[in-house]
């Protein structure tokens, strides 16, 4: 297995990153004799001193990780000063698996190595399936009798390389678990990959499923649910039943019924995926729709093209409605004082929870909600007075954390007295977030609810290969193509 040494970095930088005192600091313990060996070399270099050594996966980003040496020399040679290679071949590439602890819980960022494909016990029998995931964070999982194989992290299907590792994923586990399933589980995103790839199996049975909806089963089928649970499903981008982007839901529902309960506001994303990756103008998009040409100018939009933007909303050139709550953290860090564009994902809204204060307080506004859709004006307009004031940035974060999750307390408490659903499951990559999934957590809780969060596989879209498994093993079971669903 190929090691990979880096000596040209920042030092300050990484120091800075694992220093003892930083409560979020990560450690990765030794799994092989190789790296009490490596250990050992640095600490017999430096004598009585601390040592601490960086590791990372061996590849560039959005690309598999190198498992032969000769990849390693080729795709690596540009970031690689150095390379440990070794005589002993990679079978199957592994990321680490990445858990966070909230509340007394371990919970899965990333699923894989000293996990996968360990199988997780199911309540409920049924046909073969296999479930083929979403575009980034990409798993597979299969069904066979009562057990759920879900796959190592496969990563972003962005690339070739991604995606020949996605097809020799499939072939892997099918021949370990000596499973063909007739039936192929996807998302009804039609550009994603994963999609592609399971519309072209013309041979088997393809079953569509929503992206949240496999979120929001992915969490019923590890607990065994089977009764209707509200699904709280908060992430960044999922294909909608009315084929715009949603990402800020709140369903109720089980395997083969949804009803889309609540939704925040809809906001233009100028440029789409760009948008994305240049957050800045996903605040103005959401400032220009929600105040017009009085819209406030605020100090991020310095230096930037304006008017491009704001001409794109107006006319509609471009512009995916979302609901996404992912997009609406992005526009809030930015108003904020945050990055205006990012180099990894969720960047933007991760530095604004890095740097927010423990504060109690929130924004005073009514939370209510008229047909299904949660207003934003009234959250961002008590941000940007905060802005204008010269409010500490970190305060600012706090009450925005705060007062959406009031939001949604309030939302949930509803939806519960209108359906009697007392039961509750989150998921989606906005729960991520320690700060917003740790008050949600304990607010429903302190209100009555029963939640459910995801303890065995990923809060992110490391899930959705298992919930859109088990959805089509129930309409199988049924005899049923597709989803109830109901947009309430």
């Amino acid at each position: 297995a190929p090691i990979v040494i880096l000596k040209k970095r920042n030092k300050n930088a990484i120091a800075g990153s694992i220093a003892p005192q930083n409560p979020n600091l990560g450690i990765m313990l030794p799994y092989t004799p190789l790296h009490h060996l490596i250990l050992k070399q640095f600490a017999d270099k430096f004598p009585g001193k601390q040592c601490a050594l960086v590791a990372t996966s061996g590849n560039l980003t959005e690309e598999p990780i190198a498992i032969t040496n000769d990849d390693a020399r080729e795709r690596l040679k540009n970031i690689a000063d150095f390379l440990l290679l070794n005589d002993r071949d990679i079978l199957v590439r592994s990321d680490d698996s990445v858990i966070i602890n909230v509340n007394e819980k371990n919970l899965f960022f990333r699923r894989s190595r000293g996990y996968a494909p360990k199988p997780m016990r199911i309540a409920y029998d049924g046909p073969p399936v296999l479930g083929v995931g979403a575009e980034l964070k990409n798993t597979i999982c299969v069904l066979k009798d009562k057990e759920a194989f879900l796959s190592q992290h496969i990563g972003d299907l962005e690339n070739l390389l991604a995606s020949n590792f996605f097809n020799a994923s499939i072939e892997h586990i099918q021949r370990i678990t000596s499973t063909y399933p007739d039936v192929i589980a996807y998302d009804m995103h039609p550009g994603y990959s994963s999609t592609q790839w399971a519309l072209e199996q013309t041979d088997r049975m393809q079953i569509p499923v929503q992206h949240h909806h496999a979120h929001m089963a992915s969490v019923m089928a590890e607990y065994g649910l089977e009764r209707p649970v509200i699904g709280i499903i908060l992430d960044g981008t999922g294909y909608g039943y009315d084929k715009s982007i949603w990402g800020g839901e709140v369903f109720t529902g089980d395997y083969i019924e949804l009803q889309r309960q609540a939704y925040l506001q809809p906001m233009p994303l100028a440029g789409g995926d760009a948008a994305i990756k240049q957050p800045w103008r996903t605040a103005v998009s959401y400032l220009y729709t929600l105040f017009g040409d009085k819209y406030p100018i605020l100090p991020f939009m310095n230096n930037l093209f304006l008017d491009k933007i704001i001409e794109m909303v107006k006319k509609d050139i471009n512009c995916i409605q979302t609901s996404s709550c992912g997009r609406l953290f992005d526009a809030v860090a930015v108003i904020n004082g945050g990055c205006k564009e990012v180099h990894y994902e969720a960047q933007a809204a991760i530095e604004m929870m890095n740097k927010t204060i423990q504060d109690p307080s929130k924004y005073d506004f009514d939370y209510k909600f008229a047909n299904g859709m949660i207003p934003i004006k009234p959250l961002i307009s008590r941000i940007i007075d905060d802005v204008r004031r010269g409010t500490d940035p970190g305060l600012i974060s706090a009450r925005f954390h705060n007062s959406l999750i009031t939001i949604f307390i309030e939302v949930t408490l509803h939806v519960r007295k209108e359906t009697g659903i007392n039961d509750v499951v989150l998921s989606g990559g906005v729960f991520q977030n320690e700060i917003f999934l740790a008050g949600l957590w304990n607010g429903l809780t302190h209100r009555g609810f029963k939640v459910y969060v995801p303890e065995k596989v990923p809060v992110n879209d490391g899930a959705i290969s298992f919930g859109q498994a088990v959805i089509a093993r129930h309409l199988v079971n049924k005899n049923m193509l597709a989803v109830n669903y109901d947009p309430v």
